[in-house]
């Protein structure tokens, strides 16, 4: 499998493009006869059976006497062994036969057809694709290479179609904003006319209200609380923060949208409220998320603490009737590390911001970073996969 690569000495790209890699060597130019690159692939998607010599040589060299095509077979395995030049060839010539060694080559086309569906797979199953199977070969149409090429591009989009309902219908709702948009992103490009794709790339950006998408570029502003309005200003010049909290509100209402709207931007309000009395520099990050930025320079236990607090005070009074909420949390530990630039408060924003996607309404989850500045008896739910943390008590 693609996750446990470490033990393939190259690799055969035919999904979009032809590339061959041989102990981290591209030799894809080494090997430009087209019919040697026809080979190579017949002879992977064998999966280590013995291929008849006659066959190959009658499927490849389709369109010249029969006479010459064993001598045109035995002149394209040389090339192919030339490019391969490996100490141990990985392709076993027979007298009539031949056969490639596959089990330290990682074979994309392969990969696909395989019948593994757990999430990882699945996931690389989907971005490892680029295009068609040996879309950039030209096949006679009707010969017995269109056929088989045919056959398995077929096969190939049948179960990367599958992979796709697998991905959206059992793996998209737990994952990570920042996974689903990637794998979305690509399959969209890949895929543009699977409606399923395209509406599930749609609810992940109505859910997320592309936060992810605006961070990825820096911040030029962010906004400034105060009681009357919000003022939108740059971030101070040498400012830099040491911690960022991520407030994702959930109405409670199952009224309409724009109820459920009226009722955000009250809880909105009420949440800005709450948090001036700990920070003055907030933000909206979309219609149900606000970030707070804490830029106080002091020491990082007495930070953790006071958002600590900021974080149930938050929760006390926005778990009520018509809404809750779920909150992340992220503080660096070396902010010189991050430099003064904005690129510094769009790192913290999206872990904090992951952080509360992945939190449920009423809980808190706090990145590593964070926890290793608060007592133990503030931490529980330590899960060292994810690096997340639940606020439980406030001593």
């Amino acid at each position: 499998m693609l996750k446990n690569n470490q033990h393939f000495h190259g690799s055969l790209l035919t999904l979009g493009k032809f590339e061959l890699t041989l102990q981290h060597q591209t030799v894809s130019q080494e090997l430009n006869y087209e019919k040697a690159r026809l080979l190579l692939t017949m002879l992977a998607m064998a999966k280590e059976h013995k291929l008849d010599r006659s066959t190959l040589a009658d499927s490849i060299w389709e369109e010249v006497p029969s006479g010459v095509r064993r001598a045109r077979l035995r002149h394209a395995l040389h090339i192919l062994k030339q490019a391969l030049n490996q100490k141990h060839p990985i392709i076993s010539t027979h007298k009539d036969s031949l056969l490639l060694d596959t089990q330290h080559i990682f074979i994309d086309a392969l990969f696909v057809l395989n019948n593994e569906t757990d999430e990882n797979t699945i996931i690389h199953k989907l971005t490892l694709y680029q295009g068609s199977f040996l879309n950039n070969f030209k096949f006679q149409e009707k010969s017995k290479l269109y056929h088989w090429q045919q056959q398995l591009d077929l096969a190939i989009e049948t179960n990367l179609a599958l992979a796709r309902s697998i991905y959206i219908e059992q793996f998209l709702p737990k994952s990570s904003t920042q996974v689903a948009l990637q794998v979305l992103n690509h399959c969209k490009k890949q895929w543009p006319h699977d409606n399923d794709v395209l509406q599930a790339w749609q609810r992940l950006q109505t859910r997320s209200q592309q936060p992810i998408q605006n961070l990825c570029r820096p911040l030029q502003t962010h906004a400034f609380y105060s009681p009357q309005h919000l003022v939108s200003e740059p971030f101070p010049a040498q400012a830099t923060p040491l911690g960022i909290m991520a407030i994702k509100l959930h109405p409670k209402s199952d009224q309409s949208v724009q109820l459920n709207l009226a009722l955000l931007q009250q809880q909105q309000h009420q949440a800005l409220q709450l948090l001036a009395s700990f920070t003055s520099l907030i933000t909206l990050a979309s219609a149900t998320h606000l970030l707070a930025y804490y830029i106080e320079q002091c020491e990082p236990n007495q930070l953790a603490h006071t958002m600590h607090r900021a974080a149930y005070h938050i929760q006390r009074h926005m778990n009520n009737a018509t809404v809750s909420a779920s909150i992340g949390i992220h503080m660096a530990q070396h902010t010189s590390a991050l430099g003064n630039t904005l690129d510094a408060y769009s790192y913290h924003a999206e872990t904090a911001l992951m952080l509360s996607w992945q939190a449920h309404p009423n809980q808190i989850l706090i990145s590593s970073e964070l926890a290793a500045h608060l007592p133990h008896n503030h931490i529980s739910s330590h899960c060292t996969q994810t690096r997340q943390h639940q606020l439980l008590t406030l001593d």
